[in-house]
């Protein structure tokens, strides 16, 4: 049987933008490969938006600012 990886780079963001929580390995990562982001909360939540999701829609609010 063939064993698929688990993607547990999740993180949850509002309206607004803000990043309400992320699972531990999102937040491992940003801490290490991701500018610094203000306004973030970093909750071991496992829920949200996957990593590439957010990463997508993190480019689109610095685009439009």
């Amino acid at each position: 049987m063939d064993q698929t990886t688990i993607n547990d780079k999740i993180m949850l963001v509002n309206a607004d933008g803000l990043v309400l929580g992320a699972s531990a390995s999102c937040a491992d990562l940003l801490e290490k490969d991701i500018e610094q982001l203000t306004g973030v909360c970093i909750l071991d939540l496992n829920f949200g938006l996957t990593l590439t999701q957010f990463l997508a829609y993190f480019e689109k609010i610095k685009k439009d600012k």
